[in-house]
């Protein structure tokens, strides 16, 4: 998935990763008509964007980066 969201990207297409797909996904073999033993797992959109939202807040390195052993006495708001 990855690789297809960085090639639509380089094109100017935005794009949208739907990892709840598995909740539902017998809804989606019926909807998009899959063939027997075919399940969906991820979903993507990819279409031109209305507008530019920005990137997405993340989480401080030391929340998510560990050296040698987890240690989540760094990530920890004081």
């Amino acid at each position: 998935m990855e690789n297809a969201v960085v090639a639509a990207e380089s094109m100017g297409l935005g794009t949208c990763c739907i990892g709840g797909i598995r909740q539902a996904s017998l809804s989606f073999v019926k909807e998009l008509n899959l063939p027997k033993y075919v399940f969906p797992v991820v979903g993507l959109f990819v279409g031109y964007p209305d507008d530019d939202p920005g990137v997405k807040p993340r989480l401080a390195k030391n929340a998510i980066f560990f050296e040698g052993k987890y240690d989540t006495t760094q990530s920890k708001k004081k």
